[in-house]
């Protein structure tokens, strides 16, 4: 199997800063931290484009108003970060619809993933990464996007008085986020194989919860960013020429 892009950013300058997998929820609260760390770096007058890698949400889907009146305020701050900085949001398995949601924020459905884009001239791929992963999955993840069924049961959990999506909250927040627990280096050369056709040379994923997952071989460079919610980093690059500076700030 091969994977092709799907949709193009474009230059998104030469700072870019990565997250993917907080996971936010009222019983893990990782994002206020790390917008705290953006809007200083706004306020300080330094440029940076956002990538927001899936999953920053545990349950965030447009039409179902249960999934958003939890983070009204940290969707506030986004798009407020999005008015003074290009902020990208690559829905996840866990956030998707999200054009229902954020007007300012620019969201990069899954249909148009893996993109690609430019640091300073130096050609990426990006993706949440739930992609190529098999047929059950693809149908899995077919059905629970689909808009009408969401806001079916978006209506059918409002006259319920949010009882539903409040079952389906409690069930995620009962399972703690953790690392891939299998042979993160294999699996890892297994991805970048779906990308080897392509003349980028960097792949950035989220999902799998690596916690090792970068691989360089044969003058590509996959990047399987670990999960924010277990570490609290967010990744920088720098790209100076065709040189890339990759470093982790704390979130908090």
């Amino acid at each position: 199997m091969c994977l092709n892009v799907k949709y193009n950013l474009g230059d998104i300058g030469n700072r870019v800063i990565l997250i993917a997998d907080a996971h936010q929820n009222e019983f893990h609260n990782p994002l206020p931290a790390f917008l705290d760390f953006l809007e200083q770096e706004i306020q300080e007058k330094r440029d940076f484009t956002l990538l927001l890698i899936g999953d920053i949400f545990d349950m965030l889907f447009g039409g179902v108003y249960s999934s958003i009146y939890p983070h009204e305020n940290l969707i506030k701050r986004l798009e407020k970060i999005a008015h003074k900085r290009p902020v990208y949001y690559f829905e996840g398995n866990h956030d998707f619809n999200l054009k229902y949601i954020f007007t300012s924020v620019c969201v990069i459905e899954r249909h148009k993933q893996p993109a690609n884009a430019t640091i300073n001239g130096e050609a990426i791929i990006v993706g949440h990464g739930d992609v190529g992963v098999g047929w059950l999955y693809e149908c899995y993840t077919f059905i629970i996007r689909n808009s009408f069924l969401l806001h079916f049961l978006g209506y059918i959990d409002m006259i319920c008085n949010g009882i539903l999506f409040k079952c389906v909250r409690h069930y995620l927040q009962k399972h703690k986020i953790s690392y891939f627990k299998h042979q993160a280096f294999e699996f890892a050369k297994k991805r970048l194989s779906l990308y080897s056709h392509l003349e980028e040379k960097w792949i950035f994923e989220g999902h799998f919860h690596l916690k090792h997952g970068v691989l360089h071989e044969n003058e590509k460079n996959y990047i399987g960013l670990p999960p924010f919610y277990c570490i609290k980093d967010a990744f920088i690059v720098e790209s100076n020429g065709n040189a890339f500076l990759i470093y982790s700030i704390r979130g908090e």
